[in-house]
């Protein structure tokens, strides 16, 4: 888990919210709006158990603080059409896939 990494997904899940009020709001009781903004900023760690907070009270997937959110806004159409592809297919094959792509190398 990085803190650079959480505290660049708080501020998608603010935007997600409409706003740091609205984001507090969701969070309340377990943390403040102050909170949030040492969060954001890098001053005040994200703990695993707001991280998890976030993503259940956003109806966010489970580890969604700990993934970079922001390479997959910016992905090409390609990798978007991928993506969408690889979305609507059965765990199976998504497990198949998932080991197939682990065993390439990887371009530098």
């Amino acid at each position: 888990m990085s803190l650079e990494l959480r505290a660049q997904n708080l501020h998608l899940a603010r935007h997600l919210c409409g706003g740091l009020g609205n984001l507090a709001k969701e969070l309340v009781p377990e943390t403040n709006e102050a909170a949030l903004i040492k969060m954001g900023q890098g001053k005040k760690e994200i703990s695993d158990a707001t991280a998890q907070l976030i993503e259940q009270r956003l109806g966010l997937p489970a580890a969604w603080m700990d993934r970079d959110n922001e390479s997959l806004i910016r992905m090409s159409a390609q990798e978007y059409a991928i993506h969408k592809g690889v979305s609507v297919l059965p765990e199976e094959a998504k497990q198949s896939l998932l080991i197939l792509i682990s065993s390439l190398p990887v371009a530098k």
